[in-house]
């Protein structure tokens, strides 16, 4: 097993349509764009982690990306 933490050091996982890597404020703008959009927002926040998660605005999700960075801090052992 690694002692590597994936939230100091993200690994990226890139296919033919899409990279997944860590989130970054830089994303703000594109997810503000997912988030807002008629369609997708009826499904988002399916992942039952509880809360509202309402984007009206970009510094919502600014707010949001600032939030997870600080909460997704874990001990690798």
């Amino acid at each position: 097993m690694s002692n590597i933490n994936p939230f100091d050091k993200c690994p990226v996982y890139e296919t033919n349509n899409l990279i997944f890597t860590k989130v970054k404020e830089e994303d703000a703008i594109d997810l503000f764009e997912c988030y807002s959009d008629s369609i997708t927002k009826n499904r988002m926040n399916n992942d039952n982690c509880g809360g509202v998660w309402d984007t009206r605005n970009i510094d919502t999700v600014i707010k949001g990306i600032k939030g997870w960075s600080k909460n997704l801090t874990i001990d690798f052992i």
